[in-house]
C-alpha cells in the first residue's frame, strides 16, 4: 500500500470514528411545552441523554451528579440551601443566595460542566452550566476540599462547610468542578 492509500485510509477511519461518536453539536432538546413544572423536567431528562429522574424536581446526570430544578419559590436561605445540598456533596447554584438550579457532586471526579444542559426560562433557551455558576457549597466532611476550573485556567480550593458567592472574576465563569 503506498504512503497517499495509507494517508486516505487512516483519514478515513478517523472520519468514521468521528461520525459514530457523534462529533459535532448535539442537536437542541425540545423546550419545556408550557410553563409547567412537569413539562420543565422532562424537557431536562431529553436534553441531558442518559439521565434518570429521581423524585418531583432532581435528575440524576451522571454518576455522582444530581441536578435539583427549583421549585415555585425563588431564592434559597443558607439553611434551606443547606437542605438542598445533601451531606458528604459539593454543590453549585444558577443564582447568588443559593438560588435557582443546582448540582450536587458527590463522586471524586472531575465534572465538565459544559456537558450538562438546563433550561433558562428567562432567555427562553437551553444553556450548560459552564460559565453559569454564582455560588456553591461544600458540605462535604472532614478534610474534603473541592475546586473549580476558570476558564483561563484558574482554581479555586474550597473548604469543608464553605459557602460563598463567587468572588469578583469568578461569577458565571466555572468550567469544572472537582468535589474533592
Amino acid at each position: 500500500m503506498s504512503r497517499t492509500s495509507r494517508r486516505a485510509a487512516a483519514i478515513a477511519v478517523a472520519l468514521g470514528a468521528l461520525m459514530l461518536v457523534g462529533a459535532g453539536p448535539a442537536p437542541a432538546a425540545p423546550a419545556p411545552t408550557d410553563g409547567s413544572h412537569e413539562s420543565l423536567v422532562r424537557a431536562t431528562l431529553a436534553a441531558n441523554e442518559g439521565s434518570v429522574r429521581l423524585s418531583t424536581n432532581t435528575i440524576q446526570l451522571d454518576k455522582g451528579l444530581v441536578m435539583t430544578l427549583p421549585g415555585k419559590r425563588g431564592t434559597a436561605t443558607t439553611s434551606q440551601a443547606r437542605g438542598v445540598c445533601n451531606y458528604q456533596y459539593f454543590c453549585v447554584y444558577q443564582h447568588a443566595w443559593w438560588g435557582g438550579a443546582s448540582l450536587g457532586m458527590s463522586a471524586c471526579r472531575v465534572y465538565h460542566l459544559s456537558n450538562y444542559q438546563w433550561w433558562n426560562a428567562k432567555e427562553k433557551h437551553w444553556e450548560d452550566w459552564a460559565l453559569d455558576t454564582s455560588s456553591w457549597i461544600n458540605n462535604q466532611s472532614g478534610g474534603a476540599v473541592a475546586t473549580m476550573w476558570h476558564p483561563k485556567g484558574y482554581t479555586m480550593r474550597v473548604g469543608v462547610t464553605s459557602d460563598h458567592h463567587m468572588p469578583p472574576g469568578w461569577n458565571d465563569m466555572v468550567v469544572r468542578a472537582r468535589p474533592c
